[in-house]
């Protein structure tokens, strides 16, 4: 291989993601940067179906535990770290093995990071509040009338995306499509992207199996420690502490708080199939019916020559 090469891993969650990353890393001599973004936060662990102590240990992983909860950590704050990584495994001889589910991070690595200017805080405030009074539809429609094709691409109940799209007009009287056709360079790096499918059911079992290991093995007690340290609200938003909070609040039950969990996160695994399908150069394996590692590494290694 290329001196250059990048391998990105990447798929939905509970696809199998972190047992085969770790299987291949050993195969090919690779560490594991985690495109993940909410595994960098320490000690939200459960939540965040953290690569176990035993991964961890057995092939080095990078960008885990970089963050307090309190921080607001970006595209930006990964794509800076994560250069870095792969650049300093590269030169210890090394493959660089880009694993996770957040599209933005495998979009900001391989075409670049587009520098959208700041939105002055007030503007935000104003437009989330008024999202949350009349329904984000309704800013969907004002979008639309001045940003058509951002419009289009975000879904009308996307209240973050919309707030964000309006508020750089607003403030800038430039439409955040138009901001988004100038791409910057990309990073200088021969990437073999890989995306691993399931069947829609088998993916949405899982899924749930997963939500309810996760509230067994004590969600509820690590999302009250992570209340109680003054988590932000970047990492409160990551898919079972935001339900569990509504819990712990009173707002839910701890079965209707599970129930929304599993909701959300199999819609989430939609989103995040959206984003992957966007790249031409993907290369997906479908790993439907492989449980353990050694047979999905097979399955990438029969149809990816890495």
């Amino acid at each position: 291989m290329p001196d250059n090469t990048v391998i990105i891993l990447c798929g939905p969650t509970a696809v199998g993601k972190t047992a085969l990353s770790v299987a291949l890393a050993r195969r090919i001599n690779a560490e594991i940067i985690c495109a993940d973004s909410m595994v960098v936060y320490r000690g939200m662990d459960i939540g965040t179906a953290k690569p176990s102590p035993d991964e961890q240990a057995d092939v080095p992983h990078h960008l885990i535990d970089v963050a307090d909860p309190s921080e607001t950590f970006s595209a930006a704050k990964f794509l800076a770290l994560a250069t870095a990584a792969i650049d300093d495994i590269a030169a210890r001889g090394r493959l660089p093995l880009v694993a996770g589910g957040t599209g933005l991070y495998v979009m900001a690595l391989t075409h670049g990071l587009l520098d959208a200017p700041s939105s002055d805080p007030e503007i935000l405030c104003a437009l989330e509040r008024e999202a949350r009074a009349s329904g984000p539809e309704v800013l969907h429609r004002r979008l639309a009338a001045v940003d058509h094709e951002s419009a289009r691409r975000i879904h009308c109940k996307d209240a973050k995306r919309i707030v964000r799209a309006l508020a750089v007009w607003m403030e800038h009287g430039v439409t955040i499509s138009r901001l988004q056709a100038m791409q910057p360079k990309p990073p200088p790096y021969d990437f073999i992207r890989i995306c691993l499918t399931r069947d829609r059911a088998e993916l949405c079992a899982r899924i749930n199996r997963r939500v309810d290991e996760m509230i067994a093995d004590g969600l509820v007690d690590e999302t009250r420690r992570v209340i109680a340290g003054g988590a932000s609200r970047s990492a409160m938003q990551g898919l079972g502490y935001k339900e569990i909070g509504e819990y712990l609040a009173g707002r839910a039950t701890l079965d209707e708080a599970a129930e929304m969990i599993r909701a959300r996160t199999r819609l989430f695994a939609k989103r995040q199939m959206t984003w992957f399908r966007r790249d031409t150069s993907m290369r997906f394996v479908d790993i439907t019916g492989l449980v353990r590692a050694e047979e999905m590494l097979a399955a990438v290694l029969d149809n990816v020559a890495v």
